[in-house]
């Protein structure tokens, strides 16, 4: 079984992502890099875009969808993970933890989606919200299998963002189709779908595993999130390899 862990980070210089994003993509990469070594899986950070440079709507987290071409069909299993997380040295292998999962994920329903089952297009056209709302998963951390891969490849059309484009969910409310973009859009198929989310367990996002730091970078949240990669750097790091200090 040949599996992979992807990443992808673009310098948008957003304001919500605060100037310090990209040393948080690289410190998260470092640790990633670290466990995919440990773990003898594949590892890439992407930085290509084929999409948000073209002016597409839905931000740059619509790039996850570029594990659907048939190029990535030679990995079983593709772990995406958001560059705002951290990995420890203890942690064990996901992919044998949740080998078998169609889709791996955090089980964790939007309030935006939500609404849509009650007043928005969902009302009227999803036929089971409770299945809905049972395969509802941030996009933060997932794991794909090929199976699921190739599903959502012949069914989910990435430029149906763009029916959005012009509109925002603080103004237009219920009007807007996929209201957290590419989240939206993947719960949205898999709940139509055969396939059915495996929640991964808190371990995986809240430590000691997977340290995921989501949501607005403050002041606060950097100094946080900074601190934990130190620690953790510190325990990947093997005793005797040269510091800074040291060279």
């Amino acid at each position: 079984m040949r599996n992979l862990i992807w990443q992808y980070h673009i310098d948008t210089k957003r304001a919500y992502d605060s100037p310090h994003r990209k040393k948080m993509a690289m410190a998260s990469s470092e640790t990633v890099a670290f466990y995919a070594m440990k773990h003898g899986v594949d590892y890439m950070m992407a930085h290509h875009s084929k999409w948000w440079v073209n002016g597409m709507h839905g931000g740059p987290a619509m790039e996850r969808f570029q594990l659907l071409e048939e190029a990535f069909d030679e990995w079983d299993y593709i772990l995406y993970l958001d560059t705002d997380i951290l990995i420890s040295p203890e942690a064990p292998n996901i992919f044998d933890t949740y080998v078998g999962a169609d889709i791996a994920g955090i089980k964790q329903g939007h309030q935006r989606d939500k609404t849509l089952i009650a007043e928005g297009w969902l009302h009227n056209e999803f036929p089971d919200p409770a299945r809905y709302h049972d395969n509802y998963t941030n996009g933060a951390i997932l794991m794909l299998s090929r199976e699921f891969r190739q599903y959502l490849r012949g069914v989910l059309q990435v430029h149906d963002i763009q029916v959005d484009k012009g509109t925002h969910w603080e103004r237009d409310g219920v009007k807007v189709r996929w209201p957290v973009y590419d989240q939206s859009m993947v719960s949205y198929w898999l709940a139509m779908s055969p396939f059915s989310l495996t929640p991964v367990d808190k371990v995986w996002f809240k430590g000691p595993h997977f340290f995921n730091h989501g949501g607005p970078k403050t002041p606060e949240n950097l100094r946080k999130y900074f601190g934990k990669y130190h620690e953790i750097r510190d325990q990947w790091i093997p005793l005797g390899y040269p510091r800074e200090q040291d060279l």
